[in-house]
């Protein structure tokens, strides 16, 4: 049996879900600074086998999060957990700014890695709450709220890279932390009355023994977690692995890296809106994630065999990999949200599992890959051949899945 959503009918208010994006504006200028130079700044004070278990402890602390908040949820209520996760959130960033100390780092990453998705998980429990309910609209809402983070996903990086033109890592990290100001503002002034009514997860009607259940035993369920777990593994191979490739191995600065990442990024900002919207009117997800996974693999393919340090060259390969993932992220995205709503955080929070989970296997995976090559005396690039072979994998997951509208 499918997993559907409860039928109830909260409140919806335009209003907040204008809120809700703009949170998810200045949320997503706050990540993007630091996503792509974390690996980079960690990689300063650790070998690159302690930064994967950086990486891996904070992501378990995650999971462990993510398992906890429909608890945490029916205790406190959404709105003041998503504050309470910014308030940490902005307290392991500010202290990234002035850390010195390996110790201390390694603390405040884990509690950033630990943390951030959290908050993106509250994001995606208001954007449930103050969607319509007509389910024809879910590719279009979910589209503009991607477009509005892949906006900053393609900014950020360029501004990222001058900012580290001295390799002053000290600036980039407080330029981060102040965006969460504007950020806990808009939610305060936004969403404190209207968030007090939205109701706790139904433990009592789906719990995390039901939702796991129907996800083995169900091939659409199974098939769409199993395509967000490569998509979010993709991700994480490449924000640790990439820019450090770069740096490096290949020796580009860290402006043109900015510029590099800027290009590859325009995907996410050109594709996924109008594919969003046209899944709701005439494309099937499933044709677009299978068409996304083979542009994704065989592009990353391609890396290992591109030793010159060019930035056009890397920009457009990187370009290419990015718009396989952004067919798959708003078919994924789009596919899932047509199937819950806000009272199922316990199924949106086991959808959100699957980005530690990466966090956790693909540095394990990756370091140990890293490893072999060292004693073997092979290239570093060689990794991207088994990353390819993963993402190729996800095509198997994309062919379980049943069209929605064919679902009718």
């Amino acid at each position: 049996m499918d997993l559907k959503p409860i039928n109830i009918t909260p409140k919806r208010s335009s209003k907040s879900l204008l809120f809700v994006y703009l949170a998810n504006l200045f949320l997503s200028f706050h990540l993007y600074l630091i996503l792509y130079i974390n690996s980079s700044f960690l990689e300063k004070f650790f070998s690159s086998t302690a930064l994967s278990w950086v990486y891996i402890v904070g992501s378990i602390l995650n999971l462990i999060l993510l398992l906890a908040a429909p608890r945490l949820i029916k205790k406190i209520g959404i709105y003041s957990l998503t504050i309470l996760f910014i308030v940490l959130e902005g307290l392991a960033i500010f202290g990234l700014s002035l850390a010195q100390t390996p110790a201390l780092i390694a603390c405040l990453s884990v509690l950033h890695l630990a943390v951030i998705a959290m908050i993106f998980f509250g994001l995606d429990i208001f954007l449930e709450e103050y969607s319509p309910l007509d389910e024809t609209k879910t590719g279009s809402i979910r589209g503009t709220f991607l477009t509005i983070s892949n906006v900053t996903l393609v900014i950020a990086p360029m501004i990222a890279g001058f900012i580290l033109v001295n390799g002053d890592f000290s600036k980039i990290y407080l330029t981060s932390f102040l965006f969460l100001i504007p950020l806990l503002l808009t939610l305060i002034i936004g969403l404190r009355n209207n968030a007090d009514k939205i109701p706790a997860p139904l433990q009592n009607k789906i719990s995390f023994k039901n939702s796991i259940q129907n996800i083995l035993h169900n091939k659409n369920l199974h098939g769409i977690f199993m395509v967000q777990f490569i998509l979010q593994f993709f991700y994480a191979w490449m924000v640790i692995y990439v820019p450090i490739h770069l740096h490096q191995n290949l020796g580009f600065s860290w402006p043109n890296i900015g510029l590099i990442f800027t290009i590859m990024l325009l995907p996410f900002v050109l594709f996924e809106l109008p594919i969003g919207k046209l899944e709701d009117k005439k494309l099937g997800e499933k044709e677009v994630m299978i068409l996304g996974f083979i542009i994704t693999a065989l592009s990353v393919a391609f890396i290992p065999f591109l030793k010159e340090a060019s930035l056009i060259i890397w920009a457009i390969l990187l370009f290419i990999t990015r718009t396989g993932a952004s067919f798959i992220e708003i078919s994924a995205e789009s596919y899932f949200f047509k199937h819950v709503n806000s009272t199922n955080a316990d199924t949106i929070s086991l959808f959100r599992m699957t980005r530690p989970l990466s966090f956790i296997i693909a540095p394990a995976i990756a370091a140990s890959t890293l490893f072999l090559l060292n004693y073997l005396k092979l290239g570093y690039g060689l990794s991207f051949i088994i990353l390819s072979i993963i993402v190729f994998y996800g095509i198997r997951y994309s062919l379980m899945i049943t069209n929605t509208k064919n679902e009718k």
